[in-house]
């Protein structure tokens, strides 16, 4: 009985090569490109703002958010750092009350400041655009965008 597999033996293909090993690279390879486009598309990570509405940030201040996958938030509005929580689900967003220390910066700090932590409040949509993140109001307005650090 030539074509009966004995439970004992390891099918084998072309070459010699264990059916098993072939399927778990298979496997592995597909897990890893799974992985890759689901890291891709998460707004987790440290993203640094590159556009405030429709115009860069001020050239002497660097703000920035850190987004966790449980939902933590910290980072910096370009003068104090800030800390709370946000929801993420497929395309809509909310944030929670900022914690902020409250050190006093030059005017154009300030004002960034205000203006990054008013557009985090008003934020209601995200979407991933390459390294870029977008956050918009609720009526699609582009209110911040970010690229990842």
């Amino acid at each position: 009985m030539k074509n009966v597999l004995h439970v004992s033996e390891t099918p084998r293909v072309r070459h010699d090569i264990p059916v098993r090993s072939t399927l778990v690279a298979a496997l592995s390879g597909s897990v890893l490109m799974m992985a890759a486009c689901v890291a891709s598309t998460t707004p987790t990570g440290t993203w640094t703002l590159e556009r405030l509405g429709q115009q860069p940030p001020a050239p002497d201040v660097s703000s920035l958010i850190v987004l966790e996958s449980d939902g933590t938030v910290s980072g910096s509005g370009g003068c104090n750092r800030l800390r709370g929580h946000a929801k993420f689900s497929a395309n809509t967003v909310s944030f929670g009350p900022m914690m902020m220390t409250r050190m006093a910066c030059s005017g154009t700090k300030m004002t960034q400041e205000q203006m990054f932590t008013q557009a985090l409040d008003a934020a209601r949509h995200w979407r991933i655009e390459g390294d870029l993140l977008v956050l918009e109001d609720a009526a699609h307005s582009q209110l911040l965008t970010f690229r990842r650090s």
